[in-house]
C-alpha cells in the first residue's frame, strides 16, 4: 500500500482563495483532492473540479492548465531568453513566447535531439484524418511584425558527418515531400509551394548561393560548384524567363562578328538520351533536337560549362545514384550569334540585290540593242535577197547599163553611175539621200560575192560622193550597192 504526503495550494481561479486538499490512499468523493487512485495504474491524480489548475514559482505563474484542457506555460524570467506553451481555441497546442521585449531571442518553442543511431528529430507533426479534411497541415508556420524581415519557416543543416563508405550525404535545409499513395488519381502534390503577394517586390521562391548573414552559423569557402536552382525534370512556366540585360550592368561591350562562318560550323543532330543509364538526372524522353556540347566547344568553348549532378542519398545516408560530371551547353547564348548571323544574311542580300538590279538595267539596255539589231538584220536580209535576185537578173542577159530599184524615185534614195567607167584605177560614186539614214555601200564580184564595204555608218541627208580606189581590183566587172532606209540600189561598174 502507497502513501502520499504533499502539501500544495490549489487555486481554482486566479483571484479565488486558496484550499488545502485532502489526501487518501483511495480516491475520496470531494471534487477537490491530490493523490493515487486504487486502481490498477496508480496514476497520480489532481483534481480542483471545474476550475482551472495554476502552477507558480517566485510568485509568477508558471503553468495554468484550463477545465477545456488548454495547457499554458511560461517561464516569464526578465531579461532570459524564454520559452512557452499557451494554447488558444480550436488548436491543440499553441506556443508563444512570454517576457520582456527587450530580449534578443524568444524561442515559441525550442527542440533537441542528439545521439540517436538512426534519425534524430527536432520536432516531429503526424497528421493523419480518418475522414475527408479540407487540408492537413503537418507544420504551419506564421509571423507578423518583424523589422524588416519575417521568416515563417526556417531550415538549417549543416557539418554533416562524412562516411567513409557513402561519402559526403550532404545537408538538406529544408526537404518537402508530397505523395499520394493512391497511385496519382486524386488531387496535386506539391513538394514545396512558395506564394508572395502584397509587397513592392513579390518573390514566391527565391533561392541564392550567397546566405543571408547570419549569427547562427558559418558558411565555409564553399565548392567550386554552385547552383541557385537545380532541377531534374522539366521546367515548366506560364511567364517568360527575364535575365538581366540592362547595358548598366554589362561592360566591354563589342558587335558580333562573322556570326555565319561561326554558326557553319556547328552540327545540328538528333538524338535520344540513354535513360537505361542515366534515367535518375530527370532526362526527357522521347526524339530530342540540338547540339552537342564537345562539338560546340571546338567553336564556342565560352557556352559549354561543365556542371555535376549531386549524388541522391536516402534519409539513412544510403547513397542511390552517384555524382555524375557533365558538359551542358548555354543554348540561350546562342540566340544573339543567331540575330547576327541574321544581320549579316541581310547585308549579303542586299548587295547581291543591288549587284543583281545593276545586271538586269544593263541587261534590258542590251535586249533592247538586240532587238533594233535583230529589226536591222531583217531588214538586211530582205534587201540582199532582193539584190541577190536583181544581180542574178543583171548578170544572165550580160548587160553593162545600170540596174535601177523599183522604189529608185525622185523621193527615194538615188544612186548615179560612177565616174569613170571603166576605170583604170581610181573611179567615183554619188548618190543623193532623202533624209538622214543608216548607210552601207558595198562592192561585190561579178558572182555577187561581197569584197568590201566604202560607207557603213550614219549619214546626213543630200548628195554623197565616195571615191573606190581600184588599184588592188583585177580587171573584169563589179557591182556597188547603195543600202538606206530600207532600200537598196545597184549598179554596175568595170575596170579595165
Amino acid at each position: 500500500m502507497k502513501k502520499l504526503f504533499i502539501a500544495v495550494t490549489l487555486i481554482t481561479a486566479p483571484f479565488a482563495a486558496s484550499a488545502q486538499a485532502t489526501f487518501a490512499d483511495n480516491a475520496p468523493s470531494v471534487t477537490n483532492y491530490l493523490g493515487f487512485t486504487n486502481g490498477s495504474t496508480d496514476a497520480l491524480q489532481i483534481r480542483n473540479g471545474n476550475a482551472p489548475i495554476q502552477f507558480y514559482t517566485q510568485n509568477s505563474l508558471r503553468m495554468f492548465l484550463g477545465n477545456n484542457g488548454r495547457l499554458w506555460l511560461n517561464t516569464g524570467i526578465i531579461g532570459q531568453t524564454t520559452f512557452g506553451i499557451r494554447p488558444m481555441d480550436r488548436h491543440g497546442l499553441n506556443i508563444l513566447p512570454w517576457g520582456a521585449t527587450t530580449v534578443a531571442n524568444h524561442y515559441s518553442a525550442r527542440f533537441s535531439s542528439q545521439n540517436a543511431t538512426q534519425r534524430n528529430f527536432g520536432a516531429h507533426a503526424d497528421i493523419n484524418s480518418a475522414i475527408p479534411a479540407r487540408f492537413n497541415m503537418g507544420f504551419y508556420g506564421q509571423t507578423r511584425g518583424g523589422v524588416p524581415l519575417n521568416i515563417a519557416v526556417r531550415g538549417l543543416a549543416g557539418d554533416g558527418f562524412v562516411s567513409a563508405t557513402n561519402g559526403q550525404p550532404g545537408n538538406i535545409g529544408v526537404l518537402g515531400t508530397a505523395y499520394e499513395s493512391g497511385g496519382g488519381l486524386i488531387g496535386i502534390n506539391y513538394g514545396v509551394r512558395g506564394e508572395a503577394c502584397g509587397g513592392r517586390t513579390n518573390i514566391g521562391v527565391y533561392g541564392t548561393i550567397t546566405p543571408l548573414a547570419d549569427t547562427a552559423f558559418t558558411c565555409g569557402t564553399g565548392g567550386a560548384t554552385n547552383y541557385a536552382g537545380y532541377f531534374a525534370g522539366p521546367l515548366i512556366g506560364s511567364q517568360p524567363d527575364i535575365n538581366p540585360s540592362d547595358e548598366n550592368l554589362k561592360s566591354d561591350i563589342q558587335d558580333i562578328t562573322n556570326a555565319r562562318n561561326i554558326l557553319s560550323q556547328l552540327q545540328a543532330k538528333t538524338y535520344y538520351f540513354n535513360l537505361e543509364q542515366y534515367g535518375f538526372m530527370g532526362l526527357p524522353e522521347g526524339k530530342q533536337f540540338g547540339l552537342i556540347s564537345q562539338h560546340v566547344e571546338e567553336v564556342l568553348p565560352e557556352l559549354v560549362k561543365q556542371y555535376i549532378h549531386p549524388a541522391q542519398y536516402s534519409l539513412d545516408a544510403e547513397m542511390i545514384s552517384e555524382e555524375v560530371t557533365v558538359k551542358g551547353l548555354v543554348y540561350q547564348q546562342l540566340i544573339p550569334i543567331l540575330v547576327a548571323g541574321v544581320n549579316e544574311l541581310n547585308e549579303t542580300i542586299e548587295a547581291k540585290d543591288s549587284q543583281i538590279s545593276e545586271l538586269q538595267e544593263k541587261l534590258q539596255s542590251q535586249s533592247e540593242k538586240l532587238a533594233a539589231l535583230q529589226q536591222q538584220m531583217a531588214s538586211m536580209l530582205t534587201v540582199v535577197q532582193a539584190m541577190q535576185a536583181k544581180t542574178n537578173s543583171c548578170c544572165n542577159d550580160g548587160s553593162t547599163g545600170s540596174l535601177l530599184a523599183p522604189n529608185n524615185t525622185t523621193e527615194g534614195v538615188k544612186l548615179l553611175q560612177n565616174t569613170p567607167n571603166p576605170f583604170d584605177t581610181h573611179t567615183r560614186v554619188d548618190f543623193t539621200l532623202p533624209t538622214d539614214a543608216y548607210v552601207v555601200l558595198e562592192l561585190s564580184d561579178a558572182q555577187g560575192r561581197p569584197l568590201r564595204r566604202l560607207v557603213d555608218g550614219q549619214m546626213n541627208a543630200g548628195p554623197q560622193s565616195i571615191m573606190l580606189d581600184g588599184n588592188s581590183l583585177a580587171p573584169g566587172m563589179y557591182f556597188y550597192t547603195v543600202y538606206a532606209n530600207g532600200e537598196f540600189i545597184t549598179k554596175k561598174m568595170v575596170k579595165r
